[in-house]
């Protein structure tokens, strides 16, 4: 359903498309794309063609990704608006840079999350410490976004973990900082060297306290860290993080010149891969993820073999944001490098939180121990795992219960006995667990996702299945766990999700993309908005049958002529009505006296109900509305047979498709959609005057620039700011109509 609704969504954007093959006046707002697309120099500003050409390009492209800056450099408040503005990394949005977005739309969606980085003074100005270690930020009493918004909003806090592959990963953050409240999916694997935090002691290595403020050895052993990952593992992504700028610069010039040595490895570091290879330091790395990160602490123990308590930002406040930042980037390993151990630390009183949670990390980066201790297990003694347990332990498996942490765990798990750290199998049961879900989807489908992606094999086991046909379950568990044993050093269920994460993947994303935007769900061609409006079509035929003349025919016989005609042609004018029951009847000339019995006929059709008279023109009885229509050359008499009504219809059309415009633009487009050849001055004079009467009503509004444009408000009152709900479409699958799912919004 999400895929069939990206395919219709995409269906949906496409009809919309301004014509930019087609011609368009200079003047209108396609016409400006079209030229300044065809440009080599002397392009227009962006803000300026964002201002008079705003509309097609939104129209194009309905998702712009910014920063709050340059909104407000390149984005006219008056002329660009949004239905939604979403800000991502919220929490290091400062008030004053977002009110710009603010003004920009109608709904605001902010993502963020209060124990990452606050916005900071970071980029702003560079003010050196006593010791020259690190620059200073200012943090105290700097509200972001997020936290101005969090106490009125309504607000959802997503509580599931998906990044990280290991729990070793996102341990720490999540005893230090959210309480354990987040949920984390357990790996198959306990203890791999290809999976969980790391930790490499170099005791040998200097800090450089009093010069450069770096330890350039342990920049080495990073730098030859990253060579041996390229050579080893060119597929897995990898990114470096630093305490210090100072001390990313020197990681950055080492792996230079490593680099040097190794050119064959220059593919791994190009930058046009889907996750390319970076250093970076603990203030720019947020919102970054790789497989790998290597973590270089640079602060240590100096050439006096003393350990200093000043770790640069992160013993300020706000420290410890920033630690949680660096330590939760990576998704299968994260490796930290250090010239010093946790148990050197020593903590005072007055010791900053940030330097309290590094001693946690790095202690458990160390020998696996958590300083706290864990929450205490909920019951979840359930007769029926018991039992299968029980029968596993018989057949000679080692089984594991509630294996995992931090919210989720799997009800069974089978010890491979080839290599006791990881796990053949998870078996889930139907328990007090599984009816405990509030949501079947999450309970029978996203989970077990979630766990094959992270390379566990799932067998599900059914409280009614085992009590009813025991034996045939417990010999499809033996085999699911023969079977798994046989493939443990194979290819697993893991290796062809985590191609997702591997840069320059040609295969990701074609699910989604398999369809050409152009066509719809049945594979036809999306239908374009006509480059004229309908044809104007004329009355073929009387349903009056009489020989008599037109001035001897009762009125209630002329009365079902008119009729006819404006049923066909109406808005109509009366002296086209007059014409067409003339040449229908057969005369070639009206004169006096046709033309007073024809108004007859008219005037008792009015009477009757069977049209409406609004002014000189006839309208259908039973349907007020109007269309702009195309007039061949033998239908179209005069610019004042057609009414104001359907040259505001045929001036909204043109809108349509050239967008904003200024007035002398749509002149002749409107009169080439109303069939006339050429524009004379009565025409011109006539559409001037139905533009200015638009404007004056408020159907039109006249933008900064001058430009007139549609006025959305008086198109639709009351109207929802949201997308409005796409149409049922045939599923491909159920050959059923398939309802929008609300949430892809």
């Amino acid at each position: 359903m999400i895929d069939l609704n990206k395919t219709r969504l995409s269906a949906r954007l496409r009809v919309v498309w301004p014509p930019l093959s087609e011609g368009a006046p200079p003047g209108s707002a396609v016409g400006i794309l079209r030229r300044e697309a065809n440009k080599t120099r002397s392009q227009m500003p962006l803000r300026k063609l964002m201002t008079e050409a705003g509309g097609p390009v939104q129209n194009l492209k309905p998702c712009f990704m910014m920063s709050p800056l340059s909104i407000a450099q390149f984005l006219d408040p008056r002329t660009t608006r949004f239905d939604v503005i979403i800000f991502d990394e919220a929490s290091q949005v400062r008030p004053a840079d977002a009110l710009g977005a603010l003004l920009r739309g109608s709904q605001l969606i902010v993502m963020g999350d209060r124990h990452q980085l606050p916005p900071t003074s970071f980029f702003d100005h560079l003010v050196e410490e006593d010791e020259g270690d690190e620059e200073a930020t200012a943090t105290v009493g700097v509200d972001s976004i997020l936290e101005l918004c969090s106490p009125v909003f309504l607000c959802k806090q997503l509580l599931w973990h998906y990044r990280s592959e290991h729990e070793s990963l996102i341990a720490v953050s999540n005893q230090e900082f959210y309480e354990n409240s987040l949920r984390v999916y357990p790996s198959p694997a306990k203890v791999s060297d290809e999976l969980g935090l790391k930790f490499v002691h170099l005791p040998n290595t200097v800090y450089d306290r009093g010069g450069s403020a770096t330890n350039r050895e342990e920049a080495r052993a990073v730098a030859r860290a990253v060579i041996e990952h390229a050579q080893r593992a060119p597929g897995s992504s990898l990114g470096v993080g630093a305490f210090s700028i100072k001390q990313q610069h020197v990681i950055e010039h080492e792996i230079e010149l490593c680099r040097k040595e190794h050119p064959e490895l220059e593919s791994f570091f190009s930058r046009d891969g889907l996750e390319p290879f970076f250093v970076k330091n603990l203030e720019t790395i947020q919102g970054d993820e790789r497989n790998v990160i290597f973590l270089s602490i640079g602060y240590g123990k100096g050439a006096d073999e003393q350990l200093k308590r000043n770790f640069g930002p992160l013993t300020k406040d706000g420290g410890e944001r920033r630690l949680n930042v660096l330590i939760t980037r990576a998704r299968t390993q994260c490796v930290v490098f250090s010239n010093f151990r946790a148990a050197e630390i020593q903590l005072e009183p007055t010791s900053s939180a940030g330097l309290r949670a590094l001693k946690v990390f790095l202690e458990y980066a160390e020998n696996g121990r958590l300083t706290m201790p864990k929450a205490p297990l909920e019951d979840t003694k359930s007769a029926f795992e018991e039992a299968v347990e029980s029968f596993l332990i018989a057949a000679g498996y080692v089984v594991r219960r509630q294996v995992g942490s931090a919210g989720f765990r799997i009800d069974l798990a089978v010890v491979d006995p080839a290599l006791p750290g990881r796990y053949l199998l998870g078996i889930e049961c139907d328990g007090a667990k599984y009816h405990s879900s509030r949501v079947a989807r999450d309970r029978d489908r996203l989970r077990q996702q979630a766990l094959e992606r992270l390379g566990w094999r799932i067998q599900r086991v059914w409280s009614a299945d085992w009590y009813r046909r025991r034996r045939e379950v417990q010999a499809g568990l033996v085999a699911a766990i023969k079977e798994a044993q046989a493939g443990a050093h194979g290819p697993s269920p893991k290796s062809s999700a985590k191609t997702i994460a591997e840069p320059g993947n040609p295969t990701q994303g074609t699910a989604s993309t398999s369809k050409p935007a152009q066509q719809n769900l049945n594979g036809t061609q999306v239908p374009r908005s006509p480059a004229r409006g309908v044809d104007y079509v004329n009355c073929a035929r009387l349903s009056v049958v009489t020989s008599q003349p037109i001035p001897d025919c009762p009125r209630s016989k002329l009365a079902e002529a008119v009729r006819d005609v404006v049923e066909v042609e109406g808005p109509v004018h009366v002296d086209e009505v007059v014409r067409r029951i003339r040449t229908l009847w057969g005369f070639k000339r009206s004169g006096h006296i046709i033309r007073e019995a024809i108004c007859r006929g008219v005037r008792f059709a009015e009477e009757q109900g069977l049209v409406m008279r609004k002014d000189d023109f006839l309208w259908p009885a039973r349907d007020g509305s109007v269309k702009p229509r195309f007039r061949a050359d033998d239908a179209l008499l005069d610019v004042e047979f057609i009414c104001d009504e359907e040259i505001v219809e045929t001036l909204k059309a043109v809108l349509e498709r050239q967008f904003a415009s200024y007035p002398e633009a749509l002149i002749n487009p409107a009169a080439r959609f109303l069939g006339f050849q050429a524009t004379s001055e009565l025409v011109a004079a006539r559409i001037r005057a139905v533009l200015q009467h638009m404007t004056e009503e408020g159907v039109l509004k006249t933008q900064p620039n001058g430009m007139l444009d549609l006025n959305r408000d008086t198109l639709r009152p009351g109207a929802p700011r949201r997308p409005e709900a796409l149409p049922l479409a045939p599923c491909p699958v159920a050959g059923s109509q398939c309802p929008v799912d609300e949430l892809t919004w």
